[in-house]
């Protein structure tokens, strides 16, 4: 048994010879780190006031740095998935069920959708645009009356 203890001891002293320095650790949760980060880049003020929009598909199009400012909230009632196309990086939650809810939030507009949820980062520069398509409903809560239609669009500019 000493002799194992000291085996191991010296495999244990020779995998870490001095000089050596540490593997640099990346986190997997960061699969954006080559990118700049949202602080780096101005970002629109449109989207800041509370509101909330319901339609039957919503679509959120921007620029670089929109996924610092865009979550889809993934529930068993919608399929996520997430692709890169012609048009850009595209997430989108899909609805499984007629009676689905998908959600999502823009800085501080909350998203809920009944078919489909989507955020398509775009390589270019662009102003943020959101579509909601079908019963679409929008309600700041700043006391303006709320809006309605079948189609509603928003845009928000990045400050230059």
């Amino acid at each position: 048994m000493k002799h194992f203890t000291w085996l191991a001891l010296l495999w244990i002293a020779s995998c870490a010879a001095p000089g050596d320095k540490p593997a640099k650790v990346v986190d997997p949760s960061r699969a954006d780190a080559g990118r700049p980060a949202a602080r780096e880049l101005p970002w629109t003020e449109a989207f800041r006031a509370e509101a909330f929009l319901v339609a039957d598909d919503i679509e959120v199009i921007g620029p670089a740095g929109i996924r610092d400012h865009a979550v889809l909230q993934q529930n068993e009632k919608g399929v996520y998935s997430v692709r890169t196309t012609t048009q850009g990086l595209v997430q989108e939650l899909r609805a499984t069920s007629p009676t689905a809810e998908l959600r999502g939030h823009l800085d501080n507009w909350i998203l809920v959708a009944s078919r489909s949820l989507r955020f398509i980062e775009v390589p270019e520069e662009t102003p943020v645009r959101v579509r909601a398509v079908g019963q679409a409903l929008f309600r700041s809560m700043d006391g303006e009356p709320p809006r309605r239609g079948p189609a509603l669009e928003f845009f928000g500019a990045r400050p230059r």
